[in-house]
């Protein structure tokens, strides 16, 4: 666990009920076993400045559309839910967490450029990998979701 976690468990409970109107719960190690029945989806973004580094969130396909559709105001089966596999949900999501984190973990004077974020698909090794290394793990909706933070800098957490 990093330095950070405490700032990333803020911004992300922070951003996540705003956003999704969607709340994260404690999680045990067993909610966190690969389970070959689930497609896994990680998402990264980098961002740049004074602190660089990267942020990434693991966590099922369908906590994807769970995002997504709450997002939108539907239902995680309808279509308009799965458009881009729900990644562009996870996308956007990631992108507000890491700006928010920024200025949660640097101060409100800290600024950074962010990459544009990724999604992909990620086998068992992936998922075992996001989840050993994560900063901060919650369940939300009943999904497992792994969220983790690698910084690089010159200075420290407020």
């Amino acid at each position: 666990m990093s330095d950070y976690a405490s700032a990333l468990e803020k911004v992300f409970h922070e951003i996540l009920s705003k956003y999704a109107m969607m709340f994260g719960e404690p999680a045990g190690e067993a909610d966190f076993v690969y389970k070959p029945e689930n497609v896994y989806v990680r998402s990264d973004v980098g961002f740049k400045g004074q602190y660089s580094g990267t942020m990434s969130v693991a966590s099922t396909k369908g906590f994807c559309f769970v995002l997504a559709a709450n997002v939108l105001g539907t239902e995680p089966e309808q279509e308009c839910a799965k458009t881009g596999s729900g990644c562009d949900a996870m996308k956007e999501f990631i992108n507000l967490t890491c700006g928010h984190f920024v200025t949660e973990a640097f101060g409100k004077q800290a600024t950074a450029d962010l990459t544009p974020p990724d999604a992909f698909i990620i086998g068992s090794n992936e998922w075992e990998e996001a989840v050993k290394s994560a900063d901060v793990k919650f369940m939300v909706e009943g999904m497992p979701v792994a969220v983790s933070v690698n910084v690089e800098g010159t200075g420290r957490a407020k």
